[in-house]
């Protein structure tokens, strides 16, 4: 699925990402819907809260590939949206928390322009802010199509065009794996899912 998922109280929302689509489907009825989100200029990629303990929790944001981002409009059907452009193109995100890496609330994403996985600061609203970018991954091979950090280890699960996925993690390296250097701290280390 390319677009962003997410899980409501009453059932899922998602963006489809080559229609450019806001989708809803209620659990309690089967009932679904798409919004076509053209008119903004939105090429949509993720959709996901800020969660809490986040500047702008509880938010629903929607990335594009054209570098606006989006808050939508929570109370009743979804299909308004306030609009942010920081010029960060990005295909899918996810939050990351404060840690020894990440030493400021962050956001991680692929970015749809470069091809690359990146960390950006965000502001009060939960959006990232231009400037702030830290490259994490960076590959011959576009990356960052989905974009989800797992909440048990940590890790920063990525996919590629090729439909490969990837874990970036703050574990101890494996030998021969690339480190990469985040806060001059040399922790990251990637490995290659086969399945």
């Amino acid at each position: 699925m390319a677009g962003g998922l997410v899980v409501t109280p009453t059932g899922l929302q998602y963006t489809t990402q080559s229609q450019s689509a806001l989708g809803v489907y209620t659990t309690s009825n089967g009932h679904s819907s798409l919004t076509d989100v053209t008119s903004t200029g939105a090429q949509t990629g993720r959709l996901q809260y800020v969660p809490a303990g986040y500047s702008g929790a509880g938010q629903l944001k929607m990335s594009s590939t054209t570098g606006t981002w989006y808050t939508a409009n929570l109370s009743g059907q979804p299909g308004t949206y306030t609009q942010y452009n920081p010029g960060i193109a990005a295909n899918a995100f996810d939050y990351v928390p404060l840690d020894a890496t990440f030493t400021n609330p962050s956001i991680v994403l692929g970015d749809a322009a470069a091809g690359r996985l990146d960390a950006y600061a965000i502001d009060t609203n939960g959006n990232p802010v231009a400037g702030t970018v830290v490259h994490l991954v960076t590959s011959e091979v576009g990356i960052g199509y989905g974009v989800a950090r797992d909440p048990v280890s940590g890790d920063i699960l990525f996919t590629t065009q090729n439909n490969d996925i990837w874990a970036l993690s703050d574990s101890v390296p494996e030998p021969g794996t690339v480190l990469l250097g985040l806060s001059g701290i040399l922790l990251l280390w990637r490995r290659r899912f086969v399945g």
